[in-house]
């Protein structure tokens, strides 16, 4: 009896975790903040499925240059701006990185401040 009453207790708390696991491996697999996620569904409800094809792209790129950056950092024990300032020693080759991830940084600061008002408008 009690042993049966436990096993049904763990199997319920299993239950609830695995309740909150899949959308927490959505999100953190798909990079899916607000501004994200508000830029998918408009794509979504007006392109339906004709750009899916730039999401598999795109998804797979991401996972290759993580992947590659994460085996860069385990081997050498710096990040990828350290690797490519100790290459690139003259200012004038690492401006032009410097000034693509601010642009990076700007775009997606943008995309995601975007997603909140269309968030915060939805009603």
């Amino acid at each position: 009896m009690f042993f049966s009453k436990l096993l049904s207790q763990r199997k319920k708390s299993i239950q609830r975790l695995l309740l909150y696991t899949g959308p927490a491996l959505l999100v953190s697999m798909a990079y899916m903040d607000p501004g994200n996620y508000g830029t998918d569904i408009q794509a979504g409800a007006s392109l339906n499925y004709s750009l899916l094809w730039v999401v598999w792209l795109s998804s797979g790129m991401a996972m290759l240059l993580q992947y590659l950056s994460g085996k860069l950092g385990i081997a050498t024990h710096l990040s990828l701006p350290e690797i490519i300032r100790e290459k690139l020693k003259k200012k004038k080759y690492i401006i032009p990185y410097w000034l693509a991830a601010e642009a990076a940084a700007a775009a997606t600061d943008l995309a995601e401040y975007l997603g909140t008002v269309i968030a915060l408008n939805l009603r």
